[in-house]
């Protein structure tokens, strides 16, 4: 198995193979290209095609006294800190929490995050430089 970059010779077999795809219905094979996109081949051909989305998965921490003021600050950082991340190239923020009124006030219309049930993550290991 090798893996490489997507060349110009990919888009015509990949675009085939999304619009063959019913699961992709509806989406825009070009779309796809404006991130990076690996091929992963062996000695039959290409095998398959990965995109790779630059995604922020956030944690938050705040004073649990101070309930009232954490919205005040969520409600005023929220926007600089989506523009930050859109500017760095982010499609999309991740969070994860327990807390119910944390997950009920970042769901509201305001914040627009939904929840999504069909996503599945693995925690990569922490590579030491």
């Amino acid at each position: 198995m090798r893996m490489r970059d997507l060349n110009e010779e990919d888009k015509a077999l990949f675009r085939e193979w999304m619009l063959a795809d019913k699961d992709h219905d509806g989406l825009n094979p070009d779309d796809w290209f404006s991130k990076k996109l690996l091929v992963f081949e062996d000695d039959d051909g290409v095998g398959a095609f990965v995109r790779i989305n630059p995604v922020a998965r956030i944690d938050l921490q705040m004073d649990t006294k101070k309930p009232l003021r954490n919205a005040r600050i969520v409600n005023s950082c929220f926007p600089m800190l989506e523009g930050f991340l859109a500017a760095a190239g982010c499609i999309k923020i991740e969070f994860d929490s327990k807390v119910k009124s944390l997950v009920n006030f970042f769901t509201s219309k305001r914040f627009g995050f939904r929840h999504e049930p069909n996503l599945y993550e693995k925690v990569l290991p922490k590579v030491r430089k």
